[in-house]
């Protein structure tokens, strides 16, 4: 245990107060104990702030970053300036997490010697599990080459949660700032540098669905911004993945239809 490597978990914070307690005590809870959790307060306006405060006095390893509002991505790119470990993992603030998660990721990596390790993900609704996603049908640890990886991201979640990296991997990228669906193309970008991927088939990411937010409905003040990420991860897949550009195209085409029924059906 002693000589296990720093892991860094961000966690974006923004009025989450009745969902951050669960966040944070999944990961003080992790077996894995080297942690550094940074939390980074994004000018929450509920009682999130002082909430982080008291679990950064009662645990060494909770680290709390307030700024003033500036967005989901702002908050993430502050916790990639602020860590420190060889390896960086994300969670949301709404979101909790299995006490293995960081474990069962940290041995895929290491016995695949792997630059990024995928988990399972359970849906969360009410209390109640409505999904889960297991990576691979299940299987408990495997390696995939870049096509079926950016493939089965595509597909599944091509979200920044719910994964472990090595630090290199991210060091010289950010995510945009003020605009929504803004992990599509630095996604792209983050999976061009992944020579191998580790699967860990357990459901390790408890996804909560919640009815107000961003990630639910697709509001129609985003939509300028959906449509930009959707033409930007065009441009990357054709540019990044020739070997897959015609799936990559009927993907893009599949998500557009979906933001633009979302809109159109009011949901918002």
């Amino acid at each position: 245990m002693q000589n296990l490597p720093l892991i860094s978990v961000i966690v974006p914070v923004y009025g989450v107060e009745n969902y951050i307690d669960d966040c944070v005590r999944s990961l003080v809870e992790q077996t894995y104990p080297n942690l550094q959790l940074i939390f980074i307060d994004d000018g929450s306006p509920d009682n999130c702030p002082q909430m982080l405060d008291s679990w950064a006095e009662k645990d060494k390893r909770v680290e709390v970053i307030h700024q003033v509002n500036q967005g989901q991505s702002a908050a993430r790119n502050h916790g990639l300036d602020c860590a420190r470990g060889e390896y960086i993992s994300f969670v949301d603030g709404d979101d909790f997490v299995q006490p293995n998660y960081i474990f069962c990721l940290y041995n895929g990596l290491q016995e695949k010697q792997a630059d990024m390790a995928v988990g399972g993900v359970k849906y969360i609704k009410n209390g109640v599990c409505t999904q889960t996603k297991f990576v691979l049908e299940g299987q408990k640890t495997t390696e995939q080459n870049q096509s079926q990886t950016v493939k089965y991201l595509l597909e599944n979640y091509i979200a920044l949660w719910g994964k472990l990296y090595k630090r290199e991997l991210l060091e010289n990228l950010r995510l945009p700032v003020g605009r929504k669906a803004e992990e599509y193309a630095f996604m792209l970008r983050l999976l061009q540098g992944v020579n191998k991927s580790a699967f860990c088939g357990e459901g390790l990411y408890n996804y909560v669905v919640r009815e107000n937010s961003d990630s639910h409905y697709i509001k129609p003040n985003y939509m300028l911004d959906n449509i930009q990420a959707i033409d930007e991860a065009h441009s990357i897949c054709n540019a990044l993945y020739p070997y897959e550009v015609e799936w990559c195209k009927s993907w893009l085409a599949t998500l557009l239809y979906e933001f633009l029924s979302a809109t159109a059906f009011g949901e918002q």
